[in-house]
């Protein structure tokens, strides 16, 4: 008898499913809608360099993705670290993540820049604050900047 029984509820549970995917429910695409604003960007130390990343926001503060282009950069007070050169990026290039640790974590949309070796910054940075800093520019032309200081 418990056979028959698991055989019913795995029965309703596909039948749920598969009503949730029909109407929509179940959506494992990003939003996409046009980002309004850099929501942040952020380093993190990461051995010889640092990790970057940067999150997008539409007109509601949803996380969102974007065609375009971006350049970062990096300074320590008035010296500039390291420059990039105009990156172009797809909406598809963007990707969900859980970010942080314990009740801090979270899940978000982010497009991950990758390592910014110390060995391309143009002095040696020291510890202390630095800012990051992205400009992201949507396929209309408008360009969304945002700074935070990271300390390391």
């Amino acid at each position: 008898m418990g056979g028959i029984k698991t055989i019913r509820q795995l029965a309703v549970f596909i039948g749920l499913m598969a009503v949730l995917i029909a109407c929509g429910c179940v959506d494992d695409s990003l939003n996409s809608n046009p980002p309004e604003y850099v929501q942040s960007v952020s380093a993190i130390k990461d051995g010889p360099g640092l990790q970057v990343y940067f999150i997008l926001a539409d007109k509601d503060g949803s996380m969102t993705t974007s065609d375009g282009k971006f350049v970062y950069e990096i300074t320590q007070g008035s010296y500039t670290l390291f420059k990039s050169d105009p990156i172009n990026v797809t909406k598809d290039s963007f990707e969900k993540k859980n970010i942080g640790t314990g009740k801090f974590a979270r899940d978000v949309i982010l497009y991950l820049i990758g390592s910014a070796p110390y060995q391309n910054m143009r002095i040696a940075p020291s510890s202390g604050l630095k800012d990051v800093k992205i400009s992201f520019t949507r396929p209309d032309g408008k360009t969304l900047e945002d700074k935070e200081a990271v300390l390391f």
